[in-house]
């Protein structure tokens, strides 16, 4: 009896050796989560969602290459035309059902019909068939260089795989369950609104073997609870990560950076190594800016310093002045527009556009300061300028919902003009992925709805061109009819600080705040 008294001991004592506490890890959100349908908005909060509960085809790895995620392999003929693709074994999503090639027709046919680079892929498809659970095929009826870095793309409408019976939610529509098959689990019973919501780990899920690489690689669940809350005051949120309440806080006040750098258990980082474009985005369906003259008057408002300096604050480190429709780097080509403070200019545009006093709608972000302070100056400038302004303030939630209106302000309570906003600097490298870019006019491009047909044209020719120095070409004459057209106001590039209590380890940098690999000690 003694002998197994003291065996049942030892075998507790081992246990109780072995056993891993839980850990939970609690983020203070940019914004409040309103969406679980990553096709249906771009907001931060829906992509840092999607990013646990889902999964995509290809992820980009640290060189921004496209890498199989779901994909355990993949053919590519000669031509372009013809992909054929085979399913990892093992995927499964949270109620226990398999993926399977069904599931990936249907997410790529919502993600096809809502995407700016979707539709160039649906335009250019043939047919999507699947093979077997495990197997679909993809024929074109032209080459699309760039579909496996649409199937990669890592910002904008991202293609989630979900469930067939979920994408097939009318397209009119966002999808309202939130089953998955990523590394971590929504618990919609605990979600919030307007407070709170929280993920847990998915025990079922089965990595990728090969070592986390940029977004690439394995995606390895090492929290056990994840807790978003929404803290509107940054204050407030500071606070709360200096006593602990708080783990990671996604957005810092630039004036506040400084405080924090001196606190040795938190860590300020920048979120995103490559930055973000910041810009305005005007309607270009509604007066005065269905006028090009009166988008060429945003020009004149001020210099994108002013703009840049309101956003970040003091320290010039976290700005850099860019009016390129792209990123700014060397093997792309330089802006050939010009930015700066002339107020005369800018009323003697708006008067050539017809303006006659319409009011002009500016909606701004309270949540985010950075948003916020771009849009105050803004309607500065157009008051300045002699244009009536009527600022409406909203945290970035609404804004995400209210952009999509289409009438015209000066008829609908729900209409708007302009906007400010800011996207990953990666999502602007190129033509096909740049969502703004997009002027096709049958009105199913971004928000802001820009039509010209000859820039659009210009902008699909880059999948033709078959070499370097084509495409080079190609991009030369974008940013030429850019400049004429003005389908957005490009001002500069800028870092967003992120802090987090040392505690916080094995971050990700990418563009959004992806949780997967993360520990917390």
């Amino acid at each position: 009896m003694t002998r197994m008294l003291a065996r049942l001991l030892l075998l507790a004592a081992l246990f109780t050796g072995t056993a891993r506490a839980e850990t939970t890890l609690r983020v203070a959100a940019s914004e409040d989560l309103r969406a679980v349908d990553p096709t249906w908005t771009t907001a931060d909060a829906t992509q840092n969602f999607a990013y646990l509960v889902y999964e995509t085809l290809f992820s980009l790895d640290s060189r921004f290459e496209p890498r199989p995620q779901m994909v355990e392999s993949f053919t590519v003929s000669p031509d372009g035309l013809a992909y054929d693709f085979t399913l990892r074994p093992g995927l499964a999503f949270h109620d226990g059902a398999p993926v399977t090639s069904t599931d990936v027709v249907a997410s790529l046919k919502r993600w096809s019909a809502r995407a700016v680079d979707g539709r160039i892929f649906a335009a250019r498809l043939a047919s999507m068939e699947v093979v077997d659970p495990r197997r679909f095929a993809i024929r074109l009826k032209q080459p699309f260089s760039m579909l496996l870095a649409s199937l990669a793309n890592p910002a904008s409408t991202i293609p989630v795989i979900m469930r067939a019976a979920d994408a097939a939610t009318d397209i009119g529509q966002p999808v309202r369950t939130t089953i998955g098959s990523g590394p971590f689990v929504f618990e919609p019973e605990k979600w919030v609104a307007g407070s709170s919501w929280r993920f847990h780990r998915n025990a079922a899920y089965i990595p990728r073997s090969e070592p986390p690489d940029g977004m690439a690689g394995g995606h390895v669940a090492k929290l056990d609870t994840v807790e978003y809350s929404y803290i509107p005051d940054p204050t407030t949120a500071l606070n709360a990560l200096r006593t602990g309440q708080i783990d990671i806080q996604q957005v810092v006040p630039y004036d506040l950076v400084p405080l924090l750098r001196q606190d040795p258990a938190i860590t300020v980082q920048v979120e995103d190594p490559f930055g973000f474009q910041a810009l305005i985005r005007p309607n270009s369906l509604v007066p005065p800016f269905n006028n090009p003259k009166a988008r060429e008057a945003l020009l004149y408002l001020a210099d994108p310093a002013d703009y840049l300096t309101a956003m970040t604050g003091g320290d010039p480190a976290m700005r850099k002045p860019c009016l390129s429709p792209f990123m700014c780097a060397p093997n792309l080509p330089a802006p050939r527009g010009a930015m700066r403070h002339d107020i005369a200019r800018a009323k003697a545009l708006l008067q050539e556009a017809g303006y006659h006093g319409e009011t002009v709608v500016v909606l701004a972000a309270t949540d985010l300061p950075e948003l916020f302070q771009f849009s105050t100056v803004l309607s500065q400038r157009l008051t300045e300028a002699g244009v009536k302004v009527d600022q409406q303030n909203m945290d970035f939630a609404t804004i995400a919902t209210r952009r999509g209106n289409m009438e015209d302000p000066a008829t609908s309570r729900g209409g708007w003009s302009l906007f400010t906003t800011w996207r990953p600097r990666l999502t602007a490298s190129g033509p096909i992925i740049n969502s703004f870019l997009s002027t096709s006019c049958d009105r199913k491009n971004f928000y802001g709805w820009p039509c010209d047909e000859a820039l659009e044209k210009l902008r699909l020719s880059y999948l033709d061109a078959t070499s370097a120095e084509g495409q080079r070409a190609v991009l030369d004459a974008i940013v030429d009819r850019f400049d004429a057209v003005l389908p957005y106001i490009p001002v500069g590039n800028f870092s967003r600080p992120m802090a987090l209590r040392t505690s916080v380890t094995g971050l990700v940098s990418a563009p959004v705040l992806v949780l997967w690999n993360a520990e917390k000690k």
